[in-house]
């Protein structure tokens, strides 16, 4: 594989977090505030992280073996929600123009894993206890993500970011198993169109490349590293930081012309509590639950149509480079 132009993110350490170590918390802000995308090193937390290293390695065998079922199987999940439920590929507009998507997905909400919801697909029944305890120790981490941004911005009682991500309170708040597939020489799809995450912080594990981000200068490659997550901010948080933490442009682009292998991830999107209010890129109030399905609106359009559309990379994008300050209707 040719030298890839990758991206100089930052490396959190979790265990230091947890010790509320100044210089860390400090890093942290500095990453939500520069690129809003960074490493988490979740090696050294011998009881709160190993076990959900542990858990990755399962629940990325169960996707695996979930994806490999006939499609007919799979769109039994699939609940015409574009939140929940099972999605195949090439319904999304992909990574360049006119082509479509090349990733099928199969997300599940934690509230209704929590109550044992009966809409829950057979493959989270079949591992109920892998999936609950893996999005229990995902929001354990974006939490404590959450507090120390609190705590660093000085936010009292009742502005705090954690406050408004309550576990198991209504949100649109997923974890998802995505694969792209192996692609022969007439594949159609591409990996998965720019955008900003609707949400306040994702929470991803990706072992094979194919991410971007959209830094000054262009695109840039992240490289996967063994034992970390990829953390980035999405624009809820941006929206609630005041615009103090930035919201990444980013997208899913194979290495070379097509998928040369079966690419898998495991993502835990964060969003705030339905009611959360919040202010768009144009001004306009709007809820969480709002926002988020404005994002999804957009995730459907032609790229023709989402060139137009703000929503789809929360106004920091044009033409496929960064604007200085968010692009606001006129």
């Amino acid at each position: 594989m040719a030298k890839l132009r990758t991206a100089p993110l930052l490396i959190i350490d979790f265990a230091r977090l947890l010790r509320h170590d100044t210089f860390e918390v400090n890093r942290l802000v500095e990453a939500c505030k520069t690129h809003g995308f960074f490493y988490l090193d979740l090696q050294g937390v011998e009881t709160e992280s190993q076990p959900m290293l542990a858990d990755r390695q399962s629940l990325l065998l169960t996707a695996k073996n979930y994806f490999s079922q006939a499609e007919e199987i799979k769109l039994r999940d699939d609940r015409n929600d574009p939140t929940y439920g099972y999605k195949r590929t090439g319904t999304i507009a992909g990574a360049s123009e006119n082509k479509v998507d090349g990733v099928e997905t199969m997300k599940v909400s934690p509230v209704e894993i929590i109550h044992t919801d009966s809409n829950l697909p057979v493959v989270v029944k079949e591992n109920f206890s892998l999936f609950k305890r893996f999005v229990s120790e995902s929001h354990v981490v974006v939490t404590t993500l959450l507090e120390n941004l609190s705590n660093a911005l000085g936010l009292q009682p009742g502005a705090r970011f954690e406050e408004l991500h309550r576990e198991g309170e209504p949100s649109q708040t997923i974890l998802g198993l995505l694969r792209y597939p192996k692609q022969d020489a007439d594949a159609k799809g591409l990996g998965l169109h720019k955008h900003t995450d609707g949400g306040s912080l994702t929470f991803l594990f990706a072992e094979q490349w194919g991410l971007q981000v959209l830094l000054a200068g262009g695109w840039h490659y992240v490289e996967p590293r063994p034992g970390h997550a990829i953390v980035n901010v999405g624009d809820t948080l941006r929206f609630l930081s005041g615009q103090k933490f930035r919201s990444c442009v980013h997208r899913v682009l194979p290495v070379t012309e097509r998928q040369e292998e079966d690419r898998y991830s495991i993502i835990y999107f964060l969003r705030a509590e339905d009611n959360a209010v919040l202010k768009d890129p144009e001004g306009t109030v709007v809820t969480a639950q709002e926002w988020h399905m404005r994002k999804m609106e957009a995730t459907k359009q032609t790229h023709a149509e989402q060139a137009l559309n703000l929503a789809l990379t929360g106004g920091l994008e044009r033409n496929g480079a960064l604007v200085e300050r968010p692009i606001v209707a006129t």
